[in-house]
């Protein structure tokens, strides 16, 4: 009996899931704090009491999530998170 039904089975039910959900390129991603948190490998509480208060933190972009605006989903631009993180690796860490 041969694996390669199912095995072509799996590979077509893994292009179907790709088609759905496309790719997005990092420039254009917003993250959530969650997101965030994840991309630092740090609970969502942690990053936000040490690490998104730097001053030199990206600032979120505030989304209006109510017809009013009263209500607000904080996102931040991926790009901007990637380049914060890089930056303070290179002034922290040497590379002699």
């Amino acid at each position: 009996m041969s694996a390669l039904p199912d095995f072509e089975k799996l590979i077509q039910s893994m292009v179907k899931a790709i088609e759905r959900k496309p790719v997005i390129p990092l420039e254009h991603q917003l993250w959530s704090e969650e997101q965030v948190a994840q991309y630092f490998g740090y609970e969502v509480l942690y990053c936000r009491r040490n690490i998104m208060v730097h001053p030199n933190f990206p600032p979120s972009r505030d989304l209006p999530t109510s017809p009013d605006g009263e209500r607000i989903a904080k996102m931040y631009a991926a790009k901007d998170i990637v380049k914060y993180a890089m930056a303070i690796d290179k002034r922290a860490v040497s590379y002699k």
